[in-house]
């Protein structure tokens, strides 16, 4: 674990059946995903109900700023919904020139099947004609398959859906590149996100429905497939985000702030080729130019 955070619940009321005294006075709960906006434990807390925690933030000897973030703003389209389906197009042309100018060795993480489904029928073909095969998260294949080819084959390219998101630990440089299509928001059909929408609506005391539901739910996806960069001292790589919506939003960075760590040229991101080339130079011997 890159990063370790904990919090220690004193007095906690735990029980193992109704109506015994509390067998422990204390719980420590470690994660490197606890906390936002740079070391803001509250959302968690309130997820568990918790009103009294001791929390402490243990940075790791991972040197983050051998992560190198991107916040992509060339493309033409967001992903909304009445441009949706031109950023698909333009979001997948995108990866097919981005992972052949790396050479694989990167993990795509979609919020979408049918948009991940897209991609990979567009990108696959052309990139396996390179050398480049792609695996791509359907149903029947395992995802512990899936990852031990991945990690096999270090010019390889793995897209994947939620459960990718957190989870796998591919070391080395087979995992040098991790690109996200988009902001991880919820699925706004899924029952439980709706129920929790509708008690915002109606209980003034839980807060804004935005800030402290839905943006907290987003950051820690977020930050949970940046974490899939770096998962020893050695490594070394970029993360590109896809969605340039993110440069005109008041929480941007509150969501940087949420990082661990990373190295930026923001100038870059204006342009794909100065991008790329940012890029190449952060990560000598990696890429071929």
């Amino acid at each position: 674990m890159p990063l370790l955070i904990f919090l220690t619940l004193r007095g906690a009321h735990l029980r193992a059946q109704k109506g015994k005294e509390p067998s422990l006075s204390s719980l420590i709960l470690t994660s490197a995903t606890l906390s936002i906006k740079g070391g803001d434990f509250t959302f968690f807390a309130s997820r568990l109900g918790l009103t009294s925690v001791t929390s402490h933030i243990v940075k790791g000897s991972i040197d983050y700023s051998r992560a190198f973030l991107a916040l992509t703003s060339y493309l033409n389209y967001i992903p909304s919904p009445s441009t949706m389906e031109r950023f698909k197009e333009e979001m997948s042309e995108e990866l097919k020139i981005f992972l052949e100018f790396t050479g694989g060795k990167a993990l795509v993480l979609f919020n979408s099947r049918e948009r991940m489904e897209y991609s990979y029928n567009l990108c696959s073909p052309y990139l396996e004609t390179t050398g480049i095969p792609v695996y791509c998260q359907m149903p029947g294949i395992s995802k512990r398959t899936l990852q031990k080819e991945f990690a096999d084959n270090k010019n390889s390219v793995l897209m994947g859906l939620k459960s990718f998101w957190e989870g796998i630990d591919v070391p080395g440089e087979s995992l040098s590149f991790v690109i996200m299509e988009k902001l991880p928001f919820p699925f706004v059909f899924d029952p439980l996100y709706r129920a929790r929408r509708e008690q915002f609506a109606i209980d003034p005391s839980m807060g804004h429905e935005f800030e402290d539901y839905i943006f907290p739910l987003m950051a820690i996806r977020f930050k949970q497939g940046f974490g899939r960069l770096l998962r020893r001292d050695d490594d070394r790589g970029a993360v590109l985000l896809l969605d340039r919506r993110l440069h005109r939003k008041s929480y941007k960075y509150d969501l940087m702030a949420s990082l661990p760590g990373y190295t930026r040229d923001e100038a870059s991101e204006m342009d794909r080729k100065s991008l790329y080339l940012k890029i190449a130079d952060f990560l000598p011997g990696l890429i071929e130019l």
